[in-house]
C-alpha cells in the first residue's frame, strides 16, 4: 500500500494536523506539513513512534479485562497528539 500517500490524505483532512507518521512492518512512513517547524529531529520521530508501539503493547494486556483500545491522546504543551490502530487491510 502507499503509506506516503494515506500520510498526505490526512494532512488534506485538516490545517492544524502538523504530522503524519504511519508504523508498518518496523518502517516508518511520515510526512511533515510543509512549513511548519518540525519539533523532533527524524531520529526522535522514529524513537517517538517506538515507545508508542511499547505503550500500545502494554495497553493490549489489560485488554481482556478492559476491551481492546482505540485511540490515545497524548497532549503536550506545543503539539497534542493522537495514536490509533489501523487494523483494516489497506
Amino acid at each position: 500500500m502507499h503509506y506516503r500517500k494515506i500520510c498526505d490524505e490526512l494532512l488534506s483532512v485538516d490545517p492544524l494536523i502538523r504530522y503524519v507518521g504511519i508504523l508498518y512492518k518496523n518502517e516508518l512512513y511520515d510526512k511533515m506539513r510543509k512549513g511548519i517547524q518540525n519539533y523532533l529531529t527524524q531520529k526522535e520521530n522514529e524513537v517517538y513512534v517506538t515507545l508508542a508501539v511499547v505503550r500500545k503493547i502494554s495497553r493490549y494486556r489489560l485488554a481482556r479485562v478492559l476491551g481492546k483500545p482505540i485511540y490515545s491522546i497524548t497532549k503536550y504543551k506545543k503539539v497534542t497528539a493522537y495514536k490509533f490502530l489501523l487494523e483494516s487491510k489497506i
